[in-house]
């Protein structure tokens, strides 16, 4: 793609939303992480009630369900893990993008909104401008990152 079919893209609705998907992918790992915390906590408690119930009993049952229980609860830290690893490598890339972007203006409300996940009244308190101003930083920084996307310069893969 050329330079200027590249500034054209990254004004176009498609580009800017390509941009928001990009800088927003950390956002969506993190949403991932807070349900297999969730997940987590639900597998713990899970897994006192069947000690509890079951502590004074023998047979195979017992052993089975708490041994079900530890394999889920294993199997949910690894991917949990995984999960943060995935997040702190997008993280940095989405940093290092948004570092980019020549506007300071710019770049603070696309740190703020996409990698500290704030409001756009949050986000204006914080810029010291009112919640239209901040959308239209936003908007500046989104045309950039999109510019770089249509040139080949951004890749969606980590």
């Amino acid at each position: 793609m050329t330079h200027e079919e590249a500034l054209v893209y990254s004004m176009s609705p498609e580009g800017q939303q390509a941009a928001r998907n990009y800088l927003s992918a950390a956002l969506q790992i993190e949403n991932r992480i807070a349900l297999r915390l969730s997940r987590l906590d639900a597998l713990r408690a899970q897994g006192e009630r069947i000690t509890q119930a079951l502590g004074g009993m023998r047979g195979s049952g017992y052993g089975d369900k708490v041994g079900e229980a530890a394999a889920e609860l294993a199997d949910q830290e690894a991917a949990l893990l995984k999960d943060y690893r995935q997040l702190l490598g997008r993280q940095r890339a989405i940093g290092e993008v948004i570092h980019q972007v020549p506007d300071e203006q710019a770049k603070l409300v696309l740190e703020l909104r996409y990698l500290q996940n704030l409001s756009f009244v949050a986000i204006a308190m914080k810029v010291h401008c009112d919640e239209r101003q901040a959308y239209r930083y936003h908007k500046r920084g989104i045309a950039h990152v999109a510019f770089h996307l249509a040139l080949g310069g951004l890749t969606d893969t980590l």
